[in-house]
């Protein structure tokens, strides 16, 4: 298993085992040319996707950086944020936070249908998608807060305020969302809450330095995160007593990754 980091001060994405060795840089650009931010792995069909604030695309690429296609263009002003895919139902999503907007396309990039644009959303940036539940769920920093709504972009909900949220990651397998907060000249957090909102939690405040993204592996329960300059890996020592064949499958279709 291999973790993908992408640096959007340095241009590049790069690749490592999960103990950090065997780092490589699969994908680099020149300062004005690209600027790769939120990216996710699709471990079924061994392809990489990702956002890119500069070139306002969508791209994928095959997992060694080889092979890199323009998915999807988008016209007028943006800053492309996160992208979340739906690999059961052949989707992806992603989100702009300066134009407030949540889009998603079938996974080649054609069908693009916009969810979200204006005053319900207004600052969007982490994204995932809980396939099996049906459910898309985001962090807005305008809001202040996480939400969730329909795979179709139906039944918009808000459900916690949070400190500038950012980047998040669902457990599906023990029903929890992890997310980041990070607060101007405030205590920056990593927090968790259950799937309904309920249960709002700020479980590490130490030695955070503008925590963005983050990832999480149910099993066993690992928190890979990636903030400004470092990975802090937590390991909950309680292990998981079971699993439910919606679990397994779950398992199966999500994308254990770090993104920077």
């Amino acid at each position: 298993m291999r973790h993908y980091t992408s640096n959007s001060l340095g241009n590049t994405i790069r690749r490592a085992n999960l103990d950090g060795s065997g780092e490589e840089i699969i994908f680099q650009a020149g300062v004005f040319d690209a600027t790769p931010t939120g990216i996710t792995v699709d471990s079924v069909n061994e392809m990489l996707y990702w956002v890119d604030s500069t070139r306002d695309s969508v791209r994928r690429a095959n997992l060694d950086g080889s092979g890199i296609e323009d998915l999807v263009e988008i016209p007028g002003q943006s800053n492309l944020s996160d992208i979340a895919l739906d690999l059961l139902n052949g989707k992806m999503y992603w989100t702009d936070r300066t134009a407030g907007r949540i889009q998603m396309a079938n996974l080649d990039g054609s069908d693009v249908v916009t969810l979200f644009e204006g005053d319900l959303v207004t600052r969007p940036r982490g994204i995932e998608i809980d396939p099996i539940g049906g459910k898309i769920y985001f962090a807005d920093t305008g809001q202040g807060g996480i939400l969730r709504a329909n795979l179709d972009g139906s039944g918009l909900e808000a459900l916690l305020v949070a400190d500038t949220p950012w980047g998040l990651d669902l457990d599906l397998v023990n029903g929890k969302i992890y997310f980041t907060e990070s607060v101007f000249n405030g205590q920056d957090s990593i927090s968790v809450a259950n799937l309904d909102g309920s249960g709002y939690e700020r479980i590490i405040t130490d030695n955070l330095d503008s925590p963005r993204h983050i990832a999480v592996i149910p099993e066993p329960t690992t928190i890979l995160l990636v903030a400004s300059a470092a990975v802090a890996m937590l390991r909950r020592r309680k292990p998981i007593q079971s699993q439910d064949a919606g679990a397994v499958r779950t398992s199966i279709m999500r994308n254990m990754l770090v993104r920077e």
